[in-house]
């Protein structure tokens, strides 16, 4: 199927369960972004209150002693939220980086979900949940039976071939 951009060979790669060297580097370029986007968040997200406690300083430095009992713990709440997200966030690549092709069965159960002027396009497929492109949702039929090669990257994972069964 066109719409889903893979490959005779990308199919075959999956088919044996793992990744085509063309997938290889696609995944390879994301993480590559990904580990950037993360090591950018933690920097901007653990500097970014220190900005907040200098302003407070500049704007009552008279008064700035009686708000450290204040600012510290919600520094470290700030810092504490934070690191689960990078966490979380580094997991999932891990997850990713794997490249463990997972296959599932079954007439896909289509769905979408307004929300505000985007529309997001789904397809439950053996209870595995995937987000779609218009044109991929479109290309899909909900009486057919598809075979879907997919890597797991929660909540809506990643489709690396599919075939009709």
């Amino acid at each position: 199927m066109k719409e889903f951009g893979f490959t005779p060979s990308d199919l075959q790669a999956n088919k044996a369960g793992r990744l085509s060297a063309r997938q290889q580097e696609v995944v390879s370029a994301f993480l590559l972004g990904a580990h950037k986007r993360l090591q950018l968040a933690a920097a901007v997200g653990g500097f970014s209150p220190l900005v907040v406690v200098g302003l407070v300083y500049l704007l009552e430095p008279t008064g700035f002693e009686q708000s450290i009992p204040y600012l510290l713990p919600a520094y470290a709440l700030y810092l504490l939220i934070l690191g689960i997200a990078l966490f979380r966030g580094s997991r999932l690549n891990q997850v990713l980086a794997k490249g463990r092709v997972q296959t599932v069965s079954g007439s896909p159960a289509l769905s979408t979900a307004k929300v505000r002027r985007w529309t997001a396009y789904y397809a439950e497929i053996g209870g595995v949940r995937f987000q779609l492109q218009s044109n991929q949702f479109q290309a899909l039929q909900k009486h057919r039976q598809y075979r879907v090669h997919y890597l797991p990257y929660p909540p809506t994972h990643w489709i690396l071939s599919l075939e009709e069964k």
